[in-house]
């Protein structure tokens, strides 16, 4: 009789594995360097999903095979004990998965009791929406008449570089009740991206700046909070002053909003790039444009870092006690144990910057963070509540992780510690802007994402709470 063909021995199969590990780590990387950063996330996500049930189906696998020969007595007690301990290191690793996509509570913080206050509402929602997909970068500020305006990327696809219109709505109360979407401008087939405005002290003047297509910069101004808006002024020419010592492709405003300085200068970060990585933007470096008359002109300050330095992006500002600015920006220099924001300080917002150091009390989950003067002794900062650890899933990979949960910061000596934060939202967070009016926080910020996708945004939250609510911190 003729031999039945051998079948592959248990150590071919078990070598066969690391086969396919290396193989699907190549091809993994492949989408990391070729695709976006959404390919990225949906590949997390369905390695998430599935992972836990291969991993089930493996231990069922190796366990019927340990029974069968065991059945047969045609293994020793080695290959036994083999085979029993692969089973049951994939039963325990897909039961953790199973446990830990579980946890998680898909709730919001509940409402403290007074004289502690929190309310929140949903501002801009994407869900069902017929005109845009989704809506992201937000931005708040709320006049001295207490005028709240929230604007945002108003997107028809989830690309950073897709057809793009920048959104308003305006709230007369506060933020109580808010207006009908406006549109402040429609790229119509251009993307229009990083809105960021400024409301002034002691009037109702908004300024309103933006970039189209990542390389072009504009800006208009309101005299009544937003009701109406002056004629487009074009501030690309601007950004040419850069090229003298940074030759960028990419240029953009913040994004989340600006400042005014107790002697009246405006100040609005900025970052540029030589237009590098998977997406365009990066590495990314940061400075300021500044206008001393009121926005009629402007001019860019210097650069706090250049071509050839980390980098360092996505700025926000606010002015210290002694009349200086600092910059706060996102952090991408992975050489420390886990990833920092990074501050630099200027006499005057605009030259001068200190070398950049990491704020050890502000770990970063490499997202977007909002930082607010609250008062005389207070300044607040709001961002992703993640140590994102440095190893070779990031470095190699570039997983940065879940942009959750989003939580608030305050510091009583202009930003030197943070010994106090809360959380407003545990699950799904993203970008976040803040706003402080009259005793009451404002954070306008991404909820919900499509499939666990963190650059699938469902809707722009508003959460408005007080200092109260912050330093009871639960």
């Amino acid at each position: 009789r003729a031999k039945a063909p051998a079948r592959p021995a248990l150590l071919q199969r078990i070598a066969a594995l690391p086969v396919l590990l290396v193989w699907s780590a190549m091809v993994f990387a492949l989408f990391t360097e070729a695709g976006d950063a959404v390919l990225v996330s949906q590949a997390e996500y369905h390695a998430l999903l599935l992972g836990p049930w291969l991993l089930l189906a493996a231990a069922a696998g190796f366990g019927i095979a340990l029974w069968r020969r065991y059945r047969r007595g045609a293994a020793g007690r080695a290959a036994y004990a083999g085979m029993a301990v692969v089973s049951l290191a994939c039963m325990s690793v897909s039961i953790t998965m199973f446990l830990n996509g579980a946890s998680g509570d898909g709730g919001s913080v509940s409402p403290p009791p007074p004289p502690q206050y929190f309310h929140e509402q949903v501002v801009f929602d994407g869900v069902g929406d017929t005109g845009y997909v989704t809506y992201r970068i937000p931005g708040i500020v709320v006049t001295p008449g207490g005028v709240a305006l929230a604007y945002c990327e108003a997107r028809e696809s989830y690309s950073d570089w897709g057809k793009i219109d920048v959104c308003m709505k305006r709230s007369r109360d506060g933020g109580d009740t808010w207006g009908e979407r406006v549109t402040l401008f429609s790229g119509r087939d251009d993307t229009v991206n990083n809105p960021v405005m400024i409301a002034e002290r002691g009037s109702e003047t908004v300024h309103f700046l933006y970039n189209t297509n990542y390389n072009r910069a504009f800006y208009r101004k309101s005299l009544n909070a937003g009701a109406t808006w002056s004629k487009t002024v074009e501030l690309t020419p601007v950004f040419e002053a850069f090229r003298k010592t940074y030759p960028w492709k990419v240029i953009a405003f913040g994004p989340g909003h600006g400042i005014q300085l107790a002697n009246g200068r405006l100040i609005v970060p900025v970052w540029l790039s030589p237009g590098g990585g998977r997406d365009g933007h990066h590495p990314q470096h940061s400075s300021t444009l500044y206008s001393d008359d009121g926005g009629v002109s402007w001019r860019a300050g210097a650069m706090v870092s250049g071509i050839g330095e980390p980098g360092m992006g996505e700025p926000v500002a606010v002015e210290l006690a002694d009349g200086s600015v600092m910059l706060n920006m996102r952090n991408e220099i992975f050489d420390s144990d886990r990833v920092y924001r990074t501050v630099s300080t200027s006499r005057d917002g605009s030259r001068g910057w200190s070398q950049p150091a990491q704020d050890r009390g502000l770990p970063d989950a490499v997202c977007f963070g909002s930082l607010h003067r609250y008062d005389d002794r207070t300044i607040l900062f709001s961002n992703v509540h993640r140590d994102l650890k440095i190893d070779w899933r990031l470095t190699f990979f570039k997983l940065w992780g879940p942009r959750e949960p989003l939580g608030i910061r305050a510091s009583f000596d202009d930003g030197k510690t943070w010994p106090v934060a809360r959380i407003y939202q545990t699950r799904e967070g993203g970008y976040s802007d803040i706003f402080a009016h009259r005793g009451l926080i404002y954070a306008l910020y991404e909820q919900g994402w499509e499939k666990r996708n963190k650059y699938r945004t469902a809707r722009l939250r508003l959460a408005r709470f007080n200092l109260a609510w912050v330093k009871d911190q639960r």
